[in-house]
């Protein structure tokens, strides 16, 4: 069937594993290189642009609502902060660096004509230290206007430094001279020395007596992934600080050490793009939330030995984590004051030579055997896990907090996760795999059953199915949705020979041989009754009914059940978590309507959060300008189509409150159903021999795992 985009964590079923041990302890992870992370400031306009510390002050810039640029200046002790817009142009306006020194700041601009562009016109701009501005004079050395400047510092001695795109300048009273012709950062160490990122390379520093350029000498230097990465002003006895996407590095050239001075992932922040180091010690960064999809300036603080010692640590497991995880514990841990997650990943991104599988393998053994941290992201085999007491029951804790009210939520989507009565494991959001169809043809049936479908007296060349997917890939989309009909996993039993599970064999089994073209009329020509989708947003629904049934009404449906939830970020607590409340506080955080939806964000899936849900769904219900309407092609002819309506709101709100059944996925018999049902695709065998071929060998599999 039609796949989510959503990624889940993926687990590997194993046969014949015994019953786990007595609990371990959980999983250990110790802080390293830690630091207490808070928002530096709340402005966005200071969030966006290039930041550094000069002296006693940090400079900031960025740009308001309008685009117009943005100037700050952070005192490094008192935490004061000033801001100013600087003077409109008849064009772009930019900021190339800037310069604090005896209480004055100085800012290099370039500003060119939107209209006619002839060149990029320099200028100083110069203020007091309360951002009034005092001086603005021509900066134009006589070079070539066409060259951007991309940085630009001015060394102890008052010489100033200039990268452009054609190479990199020095330039004082006795003139232009040219050092390289390449073009990079610049950076200072804390004796002066100037050091140029060339063309995104390793840094070399500028030579004063022989005026060449040296590399650094070093082995072993970070290597930058996607925007992280870079070379920035040393402090103390580092002549330069460095990042790569776990952590911030000083660097000794002399002795050609490298020390790791801050680690992310024990800091309360995903990554890093842009790092300065502060007089005291702390470091301002600037990070990107993948909730809101937008930067952010935290102040580091490094933690002390003691504070480290005080802090009661949870460990969040999972065989991997996708940055939006990650940024949610970020912004828990820096909200809370006792208690720090930190996370312990089967899978190493940075490791080549680990393989998915092995990874997948390791993490479902380690489980099994009690080796497990006090919180874990869980999705496929949960059930298998969950039969061995893994996991804590999170009713009571719901039912014993006064600040948790069960009306503020989808509880009908969070029951259809729960296991043998109990809820264990909850989802921050979620999508639905269900079927759509012309109310003209099922009514306003949202449950159909597989035989009662095969009984309908449809036109000749309709099909039940959409071709393009496949019988077997149907038929374990089938299986995903039902197979809380089929399977017992408490009781360790299964009822694959029933009448009923022939019908959905049946009904795979109708599925026309090849596949329709992409994009096809099938559903408004009537040639397919039911399309298979998953959906996330209102605008997936949206799409369908505009798009692919052409506006005529339609029924949100399910073949078995009217849908099936598709849980997303689902989090369990293990039976020996070391502090449940805190657990629990972390999962209650996350189900706060501030970190459900975020307007700013790209959300994959529905709020489980019913305010939260709401603004969500309204939102896709409005124009947003001249850009809002979208486009598909559908069998050769462009279409377009726009904002959702009130009317496919209050269908998908409705149907939303009524879904109480969870996919359930077991890669194990996943496999055991494509093979025998592949016989009977392949006319090798009936619906009933192949249903009891999957009966006995499901029981088999089960047992084992009771």
């Amino acid at each position: 069937m039609k796949r989510l985009f959503c990624t889940m964590t993926a687990l590997v079923c194993l046969t014949g594993c015994a019953t786990a041990p007595s609990p371990a302890p959980p999983v250990s992870v110790p802080l390293t290189c830690s630091c207490k992370a808070a928002p530096l400031t709340d402005d966005p306009a200071l969030t966006g642009g290039r930041f550094g510390v000069r002296g006693d002050r940090l400079v900031l810039t960025g740009y308001d609502d309008d685009w117009a640029r943005v100037l700050g200046l952070y005192d490094t002790a008192s935490g004061e902060i000033v801001k100013t817009t600087l003077p409109e142009t008849d064009g772009s306006l930019e900021i190339c660096g800037f310069d604090w020194r005896d209480g004055t700041l100085t800012v290099l601009t370039a500003s060119s004509g939107r209209e006619t562009f002839s060149g990029y016109t320099m200028g100083y701009l110069v203020y007091d230290d309360t951002l009034s501005l005092v001086e603005e004079r021509s900066a134009d050395p006589g070079w070539d206007a066409m060259q951007a400047t991309l940085d630009w510092r001015v060394l102890p001695d008052g010489t100033e430094v200039f990268s452009r795109t054609d190479g990199t300048y020095l330039y004082d009273t006795d003139g232009i001279q040219k050092i390289t012709d390449s073009s990079g950062d610049l950076a200072l160490s804390p004796d002066g020395t100037l050091w140029i990122t060339a063309d995104g390379g390793h840094p070399q520093y500028l030579d004063p007596e022989t005026m060449a350029l040296v590399p650094i000498g070093m082995d072993d230097l970070p290597k930058s992934h996607y925007n992280n990465g870079g070379y920035y002003d040393g402090i103390g006895d580092y002549a330069l600080l460095c990042t790569d996407d776990t952590a911030i590095y000083g660097l000794s050239p002399e002795t050609g050490k490298k020390s790791e001075l801050v680690r992310f992932s024990d800091s309360d922040l995903v990554e890093a793009s842009g790092i300065a180091a502060l007089p005291d010690g702390r470091f301002a960064v600037r990070s990107f939330d993948y909730f809101d999809l937008a930067t952010q300036l935290l102040l580091l603080t490094p933690r002390t030995e003691e504070e480290v010692a005080a802090i009661r640590t949870l460990t969040v497991g999972a065989l991997q984590f996708d940055q939006e995880m990650q940024s949610r514990i970020a912004r828990f841990n820096r909200q809370s004051d006792g208690v720090r997650l930190v996370l312990k990943s089967w899978l190493d991104p940075h490791d080549t030579k680990q393989s998915y599988e092995a990874a997948q393998q390791a993490y479902f053994e380690d489980l099994l055997a009690g080796n497990v941290p006090d919180i874990v992201l869980i999705d496929e085999s949960y059930q298998v896990l969950a039969n061995k007491g893994l996991f804590e029951d999170l009713r009571p804790w719901m039912e014993a907090d006064p600040d948790f009210h069960e009306e503020a939520y989808l509880m009908n989507v969070l029951e259809a996760c729960s296991y043998r009565g109990r809820l264990e494991r909850i989802p921050f959001r979620f999508a639905v795999e269900c079927d759509l169809a012309k109310t003209s043809y099922i009514g306003d049936a949202a449950q159909l059953e597989a035989g009662d479908l095969l009984a309908m007296d449809l036109p000749a060349d309709m099909a039940y199915l959409y071709s393009g997917l496949g019988k077997a890939e149907a038929c374990r989309g089938l299986l995903h949705r039902a197979a809380g009909q089929f399977v017992d996993y408490a009781a360790g039993t299964c009822r694959f020979d029933s009448a009923s599970f022939c019908d959905l064999l049946r009904l795979a089994d109708t599925i026309p041989d090849g596949k329709l073209p992409e994009g096809d009329w099938c559903y408004r020509d009537d040639r397919v009754l039911l399309d298979d989708v998953g959906l996330a947003r209102l605008d997936d629904l949206h799409r369908e009914h505009e798009v692919v049934f052409g506006n005529e009404d339609i029924t949100l449906c399910g073949i078995g059940c009217e849908g099936a939830v598709w849980p997303i970020c689902c989090t369990a607590v293990t039976s020996v978590c070391q502090d449940k409340g805190a657990a629990w506080e972390f999962i209650k955080f996350n189900l706060q309507k501030e970190q459900q939806y975020s307007p700013t964000g790209h959300a994959s899936g529905f709020p489980v959060e019913r305010a939260a849900l709401a603004e969500m769904l309204a939102a896709s219900t409005v124009p947003h300008g001249e850009h809002d309407r979208a486009a598909v092609t559908m069998d050769g002819v462009e279409i377009e189509y726009g904002a959702a309506t009130q009317d496919e709101l209050e269908m998908l709100t409705a149907y939303l409150d009524r879904l109480h059944v969870c996919i359930l996925r077991d890669p194990k018999l996943d496999a055991i159903v494509e093979e025998e049902a592949g016989k009977l695709f392949d006319g090798a065998c009936t619906a009933e021999e192949a249903a009891a071929a999957i009966q006995a060998r499901a029981e088999i599999y089960l047992a084992e795992q009771k």
